[in-house]
């Protein structure tokens, strides 16, 4: 079950990469697009292929390679499309530096090297701050895509804490999906 979910997953995300690459021949949003959905969709299938080999495989500490790849170039891609007229490096690498920390703790949560708890509060804290870089002097009219995005990345913590099942594959790949697949088409239908 857990490997069908994985595989699943991983064809949506190598189908939307073939559809945004194949889209990309103007657009910088539709190449960042597809570069973080091939990403992902080749993570998933190496989580497919290391839970096919020892069904004990911790997948939840390997999706931290797809993230560590896949997150920076989305919040390039956020900070892009959301065209802030405050908009300036400082505040991507601040951005960045802020994700960095998201990921770090997570990890280290998930890996046991400090306490579950503390590492998902640290890295929800991280991921707020990531938001809070992003969103100096955002238009109107892009307010509501950010507050979606932000909306849906708090999911992650709470997948984070439950515990290790099927459900809570199926959730981080919905989350995921939702995350890198949804930004992506979101981005695509209003970027015309």
């Amino acid at each position: 079950m857990i490997n069908d979910i994985l595989l699943i997953t991983s064809s949506i995300f190598l189908t939307g990469a073939a559809f945004f690459g194949y889209k990309s021949k103007n657009s910088i949003q539709e190449r960042l697009s597809s570069i973080i959905l091939l990403i992902a969709g080749s993570s998933y299938m190496l989580m497919y292929y290391l839970h096919g080999i020892d069904p004990e495989t911790n997948l939840r500490t390997w999706r931290y390679l797809d993230w560590l790849f896949t997150v920076p170039i989305l919040i390039y891609q956020m900070y892009l499309y959301l065209d802030n007229r405050g908009r300036t490096i400082k505040n991507l690498i601040w951005s960045i530096i802020c994700m960095l920390g998201m990921l770090g703790f997570g990890f280290l949560g998930e890996s046991a090297i400090i306490s579950k708890v503390f590492g998902g509060l640290l890295g929800t804290m991280f991921s707020i701050y990531t938001f809070v870089a992003l969103s100096n002097g955002i238009s109107k009219n892009k307010v509501k895509f950010y507050l979606s995005v932000l909306g849906l990345w708090m999911f992650y913590p709470v997948v984070y804490f439950f515990t290790d099942s099927v459900l809570t594959i199926v959730l981080y790949s919905l989350v995921d999906l939702s995350a890198k697949l949804g930004v992506a088409a979101y981005i695509h239908t209003r970027d015309k």
